[in-house]
């Protein structure tokens, strides 16, 4: 008999040795921590961004702290682009630098997850919530010095993304009950979108790659499947 609760307090003294171990190396820990003041990250009441026109540009100028201009980053990738079309871009590659290469006209906000502008300088939703005023910013470039208007922006949406031109996948993400949404443009640097129906969504669906007329257009005019090559 005294054999026995021998055995059973050497089973109950190894059985909580074990328990110890893993609850302190793997974590099995089921009784909750409550710290005393909630995690905080350096720039969270900084990050973000604000409008600013210097000599006639408007830029989109980060709240947070500016590093130093020049130097040259270097970055590594899987291997060569396939292409710098951004909606024939099926390699991580080529996506990778369409990313770093073109803007859409509407952003997430890092700091709170919103819709901010990004090509665009500011956005309207009119009362129906079907209308969409985009204004552009004004002054800002492509790498060749021809400035981006509204009619680049109108190109990359009706010709491009309703038209069906490359993936598909931003034509999709437009396509309300079956039906795209129209565009017009109202001047040089502004458009207008109109839904079928109110589409929550909408802005940040906006964060589609717009493109260079002047140099996509060539491409477009002989035809989607040219456009893939």
């Amino acid at each position: 008999m005294k054999k026995c609760a021998y055995l059973i307090l050497i089973f109950i003294v190894i059985f909580t040795f074990i328990a110890l171990v893993f609850k302190k190396d793997y974590g099995f820990d089921k009784t909750p921590i409550l710290n005393e003041e909630p995690l905080r990250t350096p720039y969270k009441n900084v990050m973000g961004y604000k409008n600013i026109t210097i000599n006639n540009i408007d830029y989109l100028q980060t709240l947070l702290p500016l590093g130093k201009f020049g130097g040259t980053f270097t970055t590594s990738i899987l291997g060569e682009p396939k292409t710098f079309n951004p909606y024939n871009a099926n390699d991580a590659t080529s996506a990778e630098l369409s990313e770093i290469m073109y803007d859409g006209l509407t952003q997430t906000s890092p700091n709170d997850g919103s819709v901010i502008p990004k090509l665009a300088k500011s956005f309207e939703v009119l009362p129906d919530k079907k209308t969409y005023i985009i204004h552009l910013r004004k002054g800002i470039k492509w790498s060749d010095g021809v400035e981006i208007t509204a009619d680049d922006v109108y190109f990359t949406y009706n010709t491009i993304i309703f038209g069906g031109f490359g993936d598909g996948s931003a034509k999709d993400v437009m396509t309300i009950d079956g039906q795209l949404p129209k565009i017009e443009k109202l001047d040089k640097y502004t458009v207008k979108f109109t839904t079928p129906k109110p589409f929550a969504p909408f802005l940040r669906n906006l964060s589609s790659a717009i493109v260079p007329k002047h140099i996509f257009e060539k491409v477009t005019n002989k035809g989607k499947e040219y456009f893939l090559t």
